[in-house]
């Protein structure tokens, strides 16, 4: 890889028009537990629910790019992501599916009408709605629990018109938008971690990755 491109991340909207701040004033938040760690630089985690409830996932290529190793890297993402929380992800052929990405250039992303316009730096984005669920306690500090009520939408572009040395890259960002659809939001500092937001050619979830993900499933 030749240079390092800026990933999309991950954003979301909230159910409900109050701001956190307002919520306080309306009683107590439902305690959701402890948290033995806290690796992300934001102060919200997401979650399906419970393992049971992680849904299958559909993925669609636009192109015929034999360079763009989509359909691999959702996968891999698939497979590594599973494999970390112990519950297998199933593919989907249902567009309608709970978590759907969509791989290809900027141009075949912006004509689905279905998201923002893509930045020219954008190389993955994934989009999620989510509500208030509680609040975890990590440490002495308060961590907000969100819950994910609504389908996730996301894409991957294409930005390897010419055949890479390997597939990591592509893999790479596949993997980091999925751990987005899990609920994973915002980053690590951490930049040999699949989290880092910055693509890389590392496409083995750390520990980092996992352990802040996998605990809230637990």
């Amino acid at each position: 890889m030749t240079g390092w491109n800026t990933l999309g991340g991950f954003s979301y909207y909230f159910k409900e028009n109050d701001p956190i701040k307002g919520r306080l004033e309306h009683g107590p938040y439902k305690y959701l537990g402890k948290l033995s760690y806290w690796e992300a630089n934001q102060n919200l985690i997401l979650r399906w629910g419970s393992k049971t409830d992680i849904p299958s996932v559909y993925t669609c290529k636009l192109n015929l790019n034999a360079n763009f190793h989509f359909d691999l890297g959702m996968s891999s993402a698939r497979t590594k992501w599973g494999t970390a929380l112990g519950r297998a992800i199933s593919s989907s052929s249902s567009s309608s599916a709970n978590i759907a990405y969509y791989g290809g250039t900027v141009a075949q992303i912006n004509n689905l009408k279905i998201f923002d316009p893509v930045e020219s730096w954008d190389v993955g984005w994934t989009v999620s709605e989510s509500s208030l669920e509680g609040v975890w306690k990590y440490n002495s500090n308060m961590k907000y629990g969100y819950k994910i009520t609504e389908p996730v939408r996301g894409y991957i572009v294409d930005r390897w018109p010419i055949p890479p040395i390997n597939t990591d890259p592509c893999v790479n960002v596949c993997t980091h938008e999925m751990g987005h659809a899990l609920g994973w939001h915002g980053h690590t500092p951490d930049w040999n971690s699949v989290m880092y937001p910055l693509s890389s050619n590392i496409t083995t979830l750390t520990n980092i990755d996992k352990r802040h993900l996998t605990q809230v499933y637990n």
